[in-house]
């Protein structure tokens, strides 16, 4: 027989597996987390354009709400790449 045995590529394969799943798992929370981030940062921006005045904590939150939103969805585009999907698609047809 050529190549490794069977027995001696559970080991590898094992740690292969188990590796990919948690990578998926870790994405996925990211991702969970980054959404979050976005929520809490448009009910930051809405808010404080609704009720807010033109003070200084006003406008700290806005610009903080605003950078949240921002920073988020610019993290969630580099890491799930979702511009490229929008161009493939637009290809395909």
């Amino acid at each position: 027989m050529i190549g490794p045995k069977p027995e001696e590529m559970y080991g590898p394969t094992r740690r292969a597996i188990e590796d990919a799943f948690w990578d998926v798992l870790g994405t996925v929370a990211y991702g969970l987390l980054l959404c979050l981030v976005v929520l809490v940062g448009l009910q930051m921006v809405v808010l404080t354009l609704v009720f807010g005045g033109a003070d200084p904590v006003s406008v700290g939150l806005l610009a903080v709400g605003g950078l949240a939103v921002a920073g988020s969805v610019y993290e969630l585009h580099l890491t799930f790449d979702l511009r490229q999907g929008i161009r493939r698609e637009r290809r395909g047809r």
